[in-house]
């Protein structure tokens, strides 16, 4: 029982800390958020106004936005824009308390598993989070162009990674069902 639940703490922290680097890394991290501007990230959007245009200017290309939709997808943009970073500072925070848990125990008590469980939680409602988002953004635009975008974006959710790493197909001789793992 004690090892399952050491498993489970080591995938919540990486995790936790895959998604961070992943939503925070910079823009060499996340080069599908990424305008034409070699210089700029989504993360500048945090200001809105013409930084934020320029940086979803490839949505407007990519997808052959109108004004109205990419007006649409840029308010979903600004909107998501505060809920992701909270989510991130979020996840930062259950990080920490695992590790200050930790380093205080030697076994794995009621503390340690109440820690790793609010640590999943919060990465299940940023996921969840960034699901939303992304298919309201796809249904800001055309059928098509929607479809062709959540299935750009969504491949690269955290959520969908492990499901095909090589581990996992070793592990099992196939990938994992979705759903069976945080």
């Amino acid at each position: 029982m004690n090892r399952g639940i050491f498993i489970l703490l080591l995938l919540v922290l990486a995790v936790a800390g895959w998604t961070c680097g992943y939503l925070w890394g910079g823009p060499d991290k996340l080069y599908w958020l990424r305008s034409s501007n070699p210089g700029s990230s989504i993360h500048a959007a945090h200001g809105g106004g013409e930084d934020s245009d320029m940086d979803l200017e490839w949505l407007r290309r990519e997808f052959r936005l109108t004004p109205e939709q990419f007006d649409a997808v840029r308010r979903l943009h600004q909107d998501y824009e505060p809920r992701c970073a909270a989510m991130c500072d979020r996840i930062v925070q259950s990080r920490r308390r695992i590790k200050d848990v930790l380093s205080r125990k030697l076994e794995v008590d009621a503390e340690v598993e109440l820690a790793v469980r609010e640590s999943a939680e919060v990465w299940q409602e940023c996921q969840l989070a960034m699901l939303r988002h992304i298919r309201n953004v796809g249904q800001a635009m055309d059928p098509e162009q929607g479809t062709r975008y959540i299935t750009l974006m969504e491949r690269h959710l955290p959520i969908f990674d492990a499901q095909d790493s090589p581990a996992m197909k070793k592990e099992t001789g196939k990938p994992v069902p979705s759903g069976t793992h945080p």
